[in-house]
């Protein structure tokens, strides 16, 4: 019987605040059985025993995998466990968190004749890189998403194809942030019958206004009569308050979030820089235009940096908003969604910030086309 392992753990290249190791790419054990990645993560100090069949067994970080890889795939004994990475940990001992964890692991096989041949990747979690290498290493990339539908079946494919694609584009305009608008332009087109659809559907409520105000005021002591009537009037009309509000975001959230997780985990846009944001040095990051204090309350959300795309971006929300809520009821929201983007963005990586600022900005120029057709065929009429 035959053990083979890695004892040394693997080192954080990517430190975050204090020291610490990212916590959206925690070190993680990966064991492929020929068809699908179990995975192993942990906040304890711990031993997990594995036995079955399985042709690797990778350690990854943010940005890199050492993947021990049999020749063949027989029954084998894993013993996984865990110490506590003093690299990241910095002064706090006591802390508990899934970064702060380093993982060891041994494989445990008889041999079937009087040698086993394995075989080592040590190197950088790259797609091409990963592809290259066979054996169905990429699955470490992007895996263990289980929120709805299915989702570790099909988000990290989604994932992957997001990486390509930018990786492709990549080679062809030699920058990150252009390439993030190409995508930005791709998915507006993909998602523009339903935008446009339900943009008229919002001006049509705009027209439909002072109808609504007008049921809500009669039967305000009644309000599943109420209800009734306004559905009644949004049939008599044509529309239909499905069309409207964050039904064009839904559809563009996997694109959103596939782009999340890829900026975060990524190595390929790792220090990606773009003439379109000069002073940002790496869009897998936070944007930092300088360092400010501790913001009360909201200080762990905001974080330390002062960012402008955020700003634009808010911004740009902030007329969306305007130009879409002309019910009364919800005003309100034409001043708090700004600033809720504004503290949530702040701390998100720069690529996606600049995603999400051009996406508002095409969508005020398309609704701006719509207004000004919508006045034309107005003046026609008259």
């Amino acid at each position: 019987r035959l053990g083979v392992g890695w004892k040394a753990g693997i080192r954080e290249s990517e430190l975050g605040q204090e020291g610490r190791s990212s916590r959206f790419g925690a070190r993680t054990i990966h064991l492929y059985n020929g068809k699908d990645v179990e995975r192993f993560s942990t906040k304890k100090i711990e031993e997990e025993d594995r036995t079955g069949f399985y042709k690797w067994i990778g350690l990854t970080s943010k940005y890199f995998l050492i993947a021990l890889i049999a020749d063949t795939m027989t029954d084998a004994d894993i013993t996984i466990s865990t110490f506590k990475d003093m690299e990241s940990q910095g002064e706090n001992e006591n802390r508990k968190d899934a970064a702060d964890i380093n993982y060891r692991y041994e494989v445990k096989r008889f041999a079937a004749g009087d040698h086993q041949d394995y075989r080592w990747y040590i190197g950088p979690a790259k797609l091409t890189t990963l592809k290259d290498a066979g054996e169905n290493l990429v699955k470490v990339l992007f895996g263990g998403w289980k929120f709805f539908f299915r989702a570790d079946k099909w988000f990290p494919f989604l994932c992957e194809f997001v990486l390509w694609l930018l990786v492709s584009l990549h080679g062809v305009v030699k920058d990150y942030g252009i390439v993030i608008l190409l995508l930005t332009l791709l998915s507006k087109i993909v998602t523009f019958p339903l935008t446009q659809s339900s943009l008229r559907s919002m001006n049509r409520m705009k027209d439909l206004q002072p109808k609504i105000n007008a049921l809500r005021e009669k039967y305000k002591s009644n309000p599943q009569k109420m209800n009734q009537k306004l559905m009644a009037l949004y049939k008599e009309e044509g529309v239909s308050p499905l069309q409207m509000g964050c039904l064009p975001m839904v559809l563009q959230m996997p694109i959103f979030i596939s782009l999340f997780v890829v900026l975060r985990k990524a190595i390929e846009l790792r220090g990606a820089e773009t003439i379109l944001v000069p002073w940002v040095d790496d869009l897998s990051r936070a944007e930092t235009l300088f360092e400010i204090p501790t913001l009360p309350l909201i200080g762990g959300i905001y974080g330390n940096n002062f960012a402008l795309l955020p700003v634009i971006m808010a911004a740009l929300t902030f007329f969306q908003q305007k130009a879409t809520i002309k019910d009364p009821n919800q005003k309100g929201m034409v001043y708090i969604m700004p600033v809720i983007m504004l503290v949530i963005f702040n701390s998100f990586p720069a690529g996606l910030v600049l995603y999400w600022t051009f996406s508002s900005a095409l969508q005020l120029v398309q609704q701006y086309f719509i207004e000004k057709r919508k006045a034309a065929l107005a003046g026609a009429r008259k």
